[in-house]
């Protein structure tokens, strides 16, 4: 420091970094508040801007108001606490203009960025007086410093006796009497594996704090004051394992890297946020392999329950629209009897009483008394005339609902067809993670998701052109004929309305939403056999709603008579002629 922060990157949605320039060197300076991740490091290079392409509200708020200052000054305005404070000028040896205050809490980890009054502008996550009691995080409040932990803070001029004496008050209290639960305790900012580091360079067992000898004893503190004079220097962290970064020290032993903290933490974390990660060791070490598979996993979980959760929601939602819109359609289709009520007054006028609030007339239509319900403070003819626009508004009405009504059946269809596509998507796929994406894209073409008010980064032309979509699903018959399956319904676009050529068979599910397969038989020389329509019937039988059912009725088209209406949604076709056949799902499964 002083360094000039140039960019401000939100790579992740608990993750950012600062690109900071100093006469000798650039590095980017990252922060993380996520429960499992939450650090201050630095990493050489820039960090990955994320496969979306999307800037995070957060982040750009930051980069709106920092970039282009100067990071002046970064401290930690209690000792041994878990609060950084970053200081940002507009010019050097300046004042200050902002505040950023780092807390590293676990799940309780923050980033917030204050004016000079200390009152908070932004902050990664805000709490208000419902989560906790003690202390509120939000815009506009002053910025209170998390409650201070139990224990001492750590002392080299603390005497052996007083130290010890810590330890055993702490075991006595708890009832605890090994020596990392003791320390850790005991002592503010020294946690389990800091305390672990201590007691391995101790070469003292693991026994109980009320059996050691004085050797070891003298042994343990004489370790202790080696490890805070070596915090206390900034040493380089050494790791000592290349699958566990929990496995580090101050000591140097049989090491596998060394670096800096900052270096150290910001490289590691950083890896493990990415999905893209390049390895730290091997791609073919079995740590990375299973990290990279519980992120796919879990990345994959987390997007296919908000697409289920987003498709469920809009499908009650279109329900609850249908249904008024038929509550309405059928009061609008009434306007007949509406009318005949307004001729009834009209054809019987001598014979109502003046001030009545109703009257009973005889229906010519029906040759019954009909009840009418009339206004006293109207005459005959205006209570006629009430009637009559009633009748012409429901009429109007009526030919407005039914074209909502059939837009509202086929976006249920839409969602129908999501909704199976999703549960058909197996996890194990290496797209499968691209497919939810189009997925997630078709739905917010159509008005399922709404965008998040967040700016888009514009690609370089080598970047769009790295970004390719999933490839779409193929198969092979029992004589050999391709067969593509839609895993979304921009797939069953893509196959449907450009693939498919004629000659080929296009099938689907009758009456249940489902994919669109293709059977591409212009490509073979040959007739197509019985054989092959039935294994590519039966894969449109498994992927569709009616898969639990042991046979499933399967239109069979040739392009030709497949078209797609203009406006309609995609996926969306209508067939002109049509086939048959039956398909059965339980042999695409075991196939």
């Amino acid at each position: 420091m002083p360094s000039k922060v140039e960019d401000v990157v939100q790579y992740h949605d608990q993750s950012i970094a600062f690109k900071l320039r100093n006469m000798t060197e650039l590095k980017w300076l990252t922060i993380s508040w996520g429960p499992s991740t939450a650090h201050l490091g630095a990493i050489a290079t820039e960090p990955r801007r994320g496969s979306t392409a999307e800037l995070y509200s957060l982040g750009e708020s930051i980069r709106r108001n920092l970039r282009g200052l100067i990071l002046a000054d970064v401290s930690m305005p209690e000792k041994w606490e878990r609060v950084a404070k970053l200081s940002f000028s507009e010019r050097l040896e300046g004042p200050p203009s902002f505040y950023m205050y780092v807390e590293i809490m676990n799940k309780h980890s923050n980033l917030i960025i204050c004016n000079l009054e200390d009152r908070i502008l932004f902050a990664a996550n805000q709490i208000g007086s419902k989560k906790s009691s003690e202390r509120q995080i939000q815009t506009k409040r002053r910025y209170e410093f998390p409650p201070k932990v139990s224990g001492l803070s750590p002392d080299k001029h603390q005497s052996f006796q007083d130290w010890k004496a810590c330890l055993f008050s702490c075991a006595s209290l708890h009832d605890r009497w090994d020596i990392n639960y003791c320390i850790s305790r005991s002592f503010r900012g020294v946690g389990p594996i800091q305390a672990q580091d201590i007691i391995d360079n101790s070469n003292i067992p693991e026994i109980s704090m009320s059996v050691m000898s004085d050797e070891q004893w003298a042994s343990l503190f004489s370790t202790w004051l080696a490890w805070l004079e070596a915090v206390e220097d900034d040493r380089p962290l050494y790791c000592l394992s290349t699958d566990d970064v929990t496995k580090h020290s101050v000591f140097r032993k049989d090491i596998f890297s060394d670096s800096s903290p900052l270096e150290f933490f910001g490289g590691y974390f950083y890896s493990s946020i990415e999905m893209n990660e390049s390895t730290r060791v091997s791609s073919t070490a079995p740590n990375i392999l299973m990290r990279k598979l519980f992120q796919h996993y879990s990345c994959f979980l987390q997007l296919l329950v908000s697409l289920i959760k987003n498709v469920s929601k809009e499908k009650d939602r279109k329900m609850k629209k249908l249904t008024s819109l038929q509550t309405q359609s059928d009061a609008s289709s009434n306007h007949h009897n509406i009318r005949m009520q307004g001729d009834l007054i009209m054809s019987n006028l001598h014979l109502l009483v003046p001030g009545t609030s109703f009257a009973m007339l005889d229906n010519w239509e029906t040759g019954e008394k009909e009840y009418i319900k009339m206004d006293p403070d109207k005459s005959g003819i205006q209570n006629a005339e009430f009637y009559y626009r009633k009748a012409k508004k429901a009429k109007r009405g009526a030919a407005k609902i039914a074209p909502l009504i059939e837009e509202c059946n086929s976006h249920l269809d839409f969602l129908e067809e999501t909704e199976i596509l999703l549960h058909k998507i197996e996890p194990e796929n290496p797209e499968a993670i691209d497919l939810l994406h189009q997925i997630e894209s078709d739905l917010t073409l159509v008005g399922c998701i709404k965008k998040k008010g967040i700016h888009k980064i514009k690609e370089t032309s080598a970047r769009k052109k790295k970004r390719k979509g999933p490839t779409l699903r193929r198969l092979t018959s029992p004589n050999g004929i391709e067969v593509l399956v839609g895993r979304s319904c921009q797939e069953n676009d893509t196959i449907t309305m450009n693939i498919a050529k004629p000659g080929d068979i296009w099938m689907h599910a009758r009456g249940y939403p489902g994919a669109h397969v293709l059977l591409r038989s212009s490509q073979s020389a040959d007739a197509t056999s019985v054989d092959d329509m039935k294994f590519a019937a039966d894969i449109a039988a498994f992927y569709s709603k009616g898969s639990a059912l042991s046979k499933v009725d399967i239109i069979m088209a040739d392009k030709k008579n497949i078209s797609k209406p203009r406006g309609a949604r995609p996926g969306q076709v209508i067939v002109h002629k049509e086939q048959v056949i039956v398909g059965e799902p339980d042999n695409a499964a075991i196939s």
